[in-house]
């Protein structure tokens, strides 16, 4: 089963990023109570048939209670069935369903605080699922052992000179990548270096939607997860 990713990531990032591809880019709010300030490095919600999650990362190692609670609620104060699936030093996640794109939520996780911290606070962070993209590429698969990463179009597509540019975020760094497969629908490439669970920008140029004739640039961002 195929799960597509939703990453949401700091400001700076949405800013910098076309929104066009799988995940989307939106920014996210956080406060901490209680405790010293605890540092959210980027929410992603994940999700599939049956199984739905809130990954949180932190930019710096944090600590749980083994009575740590997490709930969600969107802005109608509708609360969701949450609990904590998983944990480790710098990341958490939650285990939820039926979030919905396009609207905004409200996380609330108690006992928790930053390692080096005396006490245990609250974290709260807001954030918005963003809508599904209407653009060309339809989603993004990464094959870890395979090291490659595959675009899947909503459309028939043609190619000319086609080529795929995949960097880091901040846009500093690029990998070498190589065309392997080339499909009406889908375009493969092979590309090594990517760290597991990072996000990465992408750009596409030579590729044209047979449907309207149209060949412009495609860019946005996946995470290097394997999609099996």
């Amino acid at each position: 089963m195929k799960i597509k990713h939703f990453a949401v990531v700091m400001a700076i990032c949405a800013m910098a990023v076309p929104v066009s591809g799988l995940a989307a880019n939106a920014t996210f709010t956080s406060a901490t109570k209680n405790t010293t300030k605890i540092n959210v490095k980027s929410v992603n919600y994940d999700y599939d048939d049956s199984d739905d999650d809130i990954e949180i990362d932190f930019s710096s190692k944090i600590r749980l209670k083994s009575s740590a609670k997490a709930t969600v609620k969107d802005s109608s104060n509708k609360t969701y069935k949450t609990y904590i699936e998983d944990r480790d030093n710098n990341e958490i996640d939650l285990d939820v369903s039926n979030l919905k794109a396009g609207k905004k939520y409200t996380v609330t996780i108690t006992g928790i605080k930053k390692s080096s911290a005396s006490k245990y606070g609250t974290l709260t962070l807001t954030f918005s699922i963003p809508k599904a993209s209407t653009a060309l590429v339809k989603e993004v698969d990464y094959d870890i052992d395979d090291k490659e990463v595959t675009f899947d179009f909503r459309r028939n597509v043609s190619y000319k000179n086609a080529k795929v540019i995949i960097t880091n975020t901040s846009s500093t760094k690029t990998y070498t990548t190589k065309i392997t497969e080339k499909d009406n629908d889908e375009l493969s490439v092979r590309v090594s270096g990517l760290t597991k669970g990072n996000t990465y920008k992408y750009k596409i140029t030579g590729v044209t939607d047979k449907s309207t004739g149209s060949s412009k640039t495609l860019s946005g961002t996946f995470r290097a997860v394997d999609a099996d």
